[in-house]
């Protein structure tokens, strides 16, 4: 395919007199911000938000704390009002505008604006923006170039045309002018263009929500999608569907179904996701085969309009169930000729060998799309890879991406470190040409990014309402700690989060790079277990990447993660918690029934264990993983020293004398417990034999430093043994419980991951997950209250009919509201039978974690 036409290339400007206007908040601001004080340019001006502003500034935009790095502070309403920050621009003499990787970022109209009033979007042109705005003119790109796509639908619009003008008795209309036809039985005169389909729906989009009318019904769109659905299982096979937003990104604006009676219900919260639900909005969407267990890789590119280099690819496939990514890692082929150098397994080398050529593949179907597109600027492909190493064309993004950090911290551009914000000012804001090849770019050693966000890491779920009251990472040779400034304003003050709408989650991206993939792993474990952050009602994924770390430490080389690995994680999480809760129970029961003395240091062992498996599971998870390499049965000893160990910090820090003296006790009889078993009277032998002095003469000297009689102690040491018997017995429970996360492990021959047959089946994990989502009763069953804290919504999009209203009654299962916060929206439902008596709350408020939301009766 030949190059497609773009915009003229932009006429060069000298970087010393380059002004620039910062439009991005977080990370990248502060990254964005520390690159141009790095340059020889002029000190960019900054835009924040009035809720910023007025809201403590160093607290909600603590990127700003370093006054010197920038020229003015702008404040607008909203970072996407861009008649806003057009105005700014201009009335500043800005030059240029560098916007991140916010919604901004892939804003068509914004650069287009930008380009006519000849200020430089630091992006992709409006053209290609245009082009890959859209996912169905993006997929028709890579079809022309041979490049597989997954099989699906790319417009439920041209399904209903279709149809349509098959229905027509006269000669079978084209799409346009059937779209046409439509619109005017709308009451919309306006003319569409007959060069592009694509174009004219854009066009037909854009009237209808100027005169606020809805161009497609969802029952139209429903209908589309029925019949699209049953003709791809046709074809291919009865298979999962994901339906994507064709303006979607970031993960957001996805469902996958399984029945088409779930189509609906998907179609709202995709377009609630998007912002898509308002009367006569873009609700354009795409249906295409969901790949079963596939890996996300993605090539990350930087073009001039004419050559296009990569900089290898990365490794997304931990993300969340709603496709939020988690750890990214990037990859080389340098890193597979080191395996293929040392391996003497054959299987194994052609496995390194398959991997090798799918990189190569990868990144030569990136750089085919980026040359044809006339690519300006920083960008990521992104790609599905299927088990047999297939690959599909998932999307591009037109934008620097949050995890560019791990591609420039393997990459040399001629011996040199490369920033990709900074070579984005030089070709779009600038002018300039590359003035490279991908020869002149090499490769070397490991990255992997940790997001540090505020979710619950035993179910991934948001967790807005936290107040940060100290943040610290250890700094140190490959370690990159981009967290928006938050550590050093924390100095001053505590860091209270926004609450959504304004909820953002992640407070940290931490980058760790090393020559040795070993180390590299060693690294983020030690620096994620040694961090320091605290605070009121706060959850953070820092159990999660430790528990991921420990597997990963276990599972070597990297194993081929899939997009469903995370999901699979809670599920076993969730089951691992369910059998400490009972086992522990029973062991707690036993030991208050059978042992008179109610030893304190073993009661409080197995309690606040058995709390910190409840509370923070994947914290427990990051401990067994850390403490049992994979395949090895471990001594109760082993485990309870380990305990004691590394755990006695978080466990005893409220009895913290009487602990030490336990610990103490404990670490004595080490030697002698590893030989013996648990039995009291050999545990006497064993102590006399090894300290050479009869029991009664080490009692009558213990005897005499306490003021206590020879029994009394005799009895004591006795019963601190049976402490350690009943301990014993707890860890045993412990062990048995743990065996199934030991069964998710890495095959060594193919590097793929064996699963347990318990969360094998999406349709089992389905089960389990919808199971941890579940809102529980209130204490009071009349009333409703919200999981969380987020935003109360009574329908599924504006203008749709309520969920519920006052009389109405509900059975078990019904859907009552949602509760949202960061684009995900958690079902509250009926438990009971009942009326609806009251509702308490207004809709689309911001509503606290047990409030009442529906009073029932």
């Amino acid at each position: 395919m030949e190059r497609l036409a773009t915009t003229a290339p932009l006429e060069k400007k000298a970087l010393s007199k380059l002004k620039v206007l910062v439009a991005c908040r977080g990370p990248i601001a502060e990254e964005a911000l520390r690159i141009i004080a790095g340059l020889d340019m002029p000190s960019p001006d900054i835009l924040i938000s009035r809720r910023e502003w007025l809201d403590n500034l160093e607290n909600q935009a603590p990127w700003l704390s370093d006054r010197s790095r920038y020229n003015k502070i702008h404040l607008l309403t909203d970072y996407s009002d861009v008649d806003a920050i057009i105005k700014t621009a201009q009335e500043h003499s800005i030059d240029a505008i560098y916007v991140g990787y916010g919604f901004l970022a892939e804003n068509v109209d914004f650069a287009r604006r930008c380009e006519k009033l000849g200020i430089r979007f630091i992006g992709p042109t409006s053209y290609v923006l245009d082009m890959l705005g859209l996912k169905d003119k993006a997929r028709d790109i890579c079809t022309s170039l041979g490049i597989s796509v997954t099989p699906g639908t790319d417009c439920l619009e041209k399904v209903i045309l279709e149809q349509r003008s098959q229905d027509s008795q006269s000669e079978k209309p084209s799409l346009t002018t059937t779209l046409q036809k439509h619109l005017q039985s709308k009451g919309i005169e306006t003319e569409l263009s007959v060069d592009s389909f694509d174009e004219a729906l854009a066009s037909a989009y854009l009237a209808a929500q100027e005169k606020d009318i809805e161009l497609f019904s969802e029952e139209e769109l429903n209908e589309a999608a029925r019949l699209a659905i049953e003709e791809l299982w046709e074809k291919h096979g009865k298979m999962p569907i994901r339906i994507k937003a064709s303006a979607g990104g970031g993960g957001k604006g996805q469902r996958v179904i399984e029945e088409t009676s779930q189509f609906s219900k998907a179609l709202r919260e995709v377009w609630s996701e998007i912002g898509a639900s308002k009367v006569g909005a873009n609700k354009s969407v795409l249906l295409e085969a969901n790949i079963l267990e596939p890996r996300h890789i993605e090539v990350q590119i930087l073009g001039d309009g004419e050559e296009v280099v990569h900089f290898a690819v990365r490794d997304c496939s931990f993300q969340t169930p709603f496709y939020q990514k988690l750890i990214e890692i990037a990859l080389h082929q340098g890193q597979l000729d080191e395996k293929i150098s040392v391996t003497k397994d054959e299987s194994l080398r052609q496995e390194w060998e398959a991997e090798k050529k799918l990189i190569g593949h990868l990144q030569d179907a990136a750089i085919k799309i980026g040359k044809t597109i006339g690519y300006r600027g920083a960008g990521t492909v992104e790609f599905l890879v299927d088990p047999n190493r297939n690959f599909y064309f998932l999307e591009v993004n037109p934008r620097i991406q949050v995890e560019h950090g791990v591609s420039e911290e393997i990459s040399r551009l001629r011996g040199k470190r490369v920033s990709l914000i900074a070579e984005q000012i030089r070709l779009a804001g600038v002018g300039e040409k590359l003035g490279y090849k991908q020869e002149d770019i090499s490769f070397s050693g490991y990255s992997l990014e940790t997001r540090i966000s505020l979710l619950d890491s035993s179910r991934i779920q948001p967790a807005p309402g936290a107040v940060i009251e100290e943040f610290f990472f250890a700094s140190e040779e490959g370690i990159r700690i981009e967290d928006s400034g938050i550590a050093r304003t924390l100095i001053k003050q505590k860091r209270e989060i926004a609450p959504p709408p304004f909820y953002d989650a992640n407070i940290s991206l931490n980058i760790y790079t090393d020559k040795s993939w070993d180390n590299l792993l060693d690294k983020a474990y030690k620096n994620l277990y040694q961090a320091k952050i605290s605070g009121k009602s706060l959850l953070t994924t820092i159990p999660f990447h430790l528990a991921i770390l420990s597997w990963l430490r276990q599972n070597k080389p990297l194993p081929r993660i899939t997009t469903s690995f995370v999901e699979i994680y809670i599920c076993l999480l969730h089951n691992l918690q369910e059998n400490m809760k009972k086992g522990f129970s029973k062991v707690i029961e036993k030991m208050n029934q059978e042992n008179k003395h109610n030893p304190l240091l073993c009661q409080t062992l197995l309690s606040d264990l058995s709390n910190l498996f409840k509370k923070e599971p994947s914290l427990a998870m990051a401990f067994l993983l850390e403490l049992a390499p994979a395949q090895k049965k471990f001594s109760h000893l082993e485990i309870l020293a380990l305990l004691l160990d590394r755990l006695s910090f978080s466990l005893f820090s409220e009895d913290k004398d009487h602990f030490e003296k336990g610990i103490a006790f404990y670490r004595s009889l080490r030697n002698i417990c590893q030989s013996i078993e648990v039995d009291s009277n050999e545990f006497i032998t064993a102590l006399e034999k090894e300290s050479g002095t009869p029991l009664d003469q080490v009692a009558k000297e213990i005897a005499l430093g306490k003021g206590k009689s020879v029994p009394q102690v005799t009895e004591a040491l006795k019963a601190k043994w049976k402490e350690f018997q009943i301990t014993h017995e707890a860890l045993t429970q412990l062990q048995n419980d743990f065996a199934p996360i030991l069964e998710l492990s890495s095959c060594q021959k193919s590097n793929s991951v064996t699963v347990p047959e318990s969360v094998r089946l999406p349709f089992d994990r389905k089960k389990i997950l919808a199971k941890i989502s579940k809102v529980e009763k209130s204490v009071d069953s009349s009333n409703v209250v919200s999981p969380i804290l987020g935003m109360f919504y009574l329908s599924s999009k504006p203008g749709s009919p309520a969920f519920v209203k006052v009389g109405d009654k509900v059975t078990i299962g019904k859907t009552l509201c949602l509760v949202g916060a960061m684009k995900v929206y958690t079902e509250v439902q009926a438990t009971h039978e009942g009326i609806v008596k009251e509702i308490l709350v207004k809709d689309e408020s911001l509503v606290q974690p047990g409030q009442i939301l529906i009073a029932m009766e």
